[in-house]
């Protein structure tokens, strides 16, 4: 038996308290019966001091018990938070981040093969323009040819000259008249780019808050899930709070015969 804990001496004789107080209240009236007040006193003292100990014991476990439940349950929710935030912290979304940089990526992509497509179209307007110069410009290659080929070079060399600076003009003409066309049609493009680019950005902006709403939802849910569990526990911790408040009741009630001393008989005072 543990000195400090009257009640372990049930565990001992491996009773149950109310077997042990009934045993203890047998012996205090025997001993009434039998005229041995001091030892009925002591008894009774004893079963008053043991069942105030049980009483208390019995609160001390089950607030105990209680406490410890309620430390359980906030312990499990917050596990259960931490763990729902590192699997879209970690997992849902970088797994998101990753699909709009490819999707980022693949638009730029498309948008480099564009541009790359349009000024490829655009050298090859000049060049096939480059192929048909005007008549001039061909009459002074043939002229060019023909005194090089009967040895007048110095005629020749003056009429390359001409050719050149013709050359060089119907070459500014092209550039000119080409340069307005394809630098609207590049205008052009960019601005469509843009416009794809931002409404992709916007989309996927979109798909994030509705990521992160269900995030926000899931969380919701749990908290909602927790103020259920912790209400049915609150409930129910009440419950046994009443039904050892009740027990209590009832065994003082059953115990008010001996909470006074008990009385010599007259012929014996």
């Amino acid at each position: 038996m543990d000195p400090e804990d009257p009640i372990s001496i049930f565990a001992d004789m491996k009773l149950n308290s109310d077997d042990f107080f009934q045993i203890l209240e047998t012996h205090r009236k025997s001993c009434q019966r039998e005229g041995r007040y001091d030892e009925a006193e002591l008894t009774r003292l004893r079963i008053l001091e043991l069942r105030a100990h049980e009483e208390k014991a019995k609160k001390d476990y089950l607030q105990a018990k209680h406490q410890a439940e309620k430390a359980g349950l906030v312990e499990a929710h917050k596990m259960e938070i931490e763990k729902l935030n590192e699997i879209w912290e970690t997992d849902l979304m970088p797994r998101f981040e990753d699909s709009v940089r490819s999707a980022v990526i693949e638009l730029r992509d498309k948008h480099r093969r564009e541009m790359e497509e349009l000024r490829d179209r655009k050298e090859r307007e000049i060049e096939k323009i480059k192929q048909h110069p005007p008549s001039e410009i061909l009459n002074l290659r043939k002229r060019v040819d023909s005194l090089a080929s009967a040895g007048e070079y110095m005629a020749a060399k003056k009429i390359k000259m001409n050719l050149i600076e013709a050359e060089s003009g119907w070459q500014g003409k092209i550039d000119g008249k080409l340069k307005d066309k394809w630098a609207e049609n590049i205008e052009k493009l960019i601005e469509k780019q843009e416009k794809e680019l931002n409404s992709l950005l916007d989309k996927l902006e979109k798909q994030r808050q509705l990521k992160k709403a269900q995030w926000d939802k899931e969380i919701e849910i749990l908290k909602k899930r927790y103020n259920n569990v912790r209400n049915d526990l609150i409930n129910q911790q009440k419950i046994e709070k009443q039904k050892l408040v009740k027990e209590f009741s009832v065994k003082r009630q059953a115990m008010e015969s001996i909470t006074k001393k008990p009385k010599k008989p007259a012929n014996l005072r």
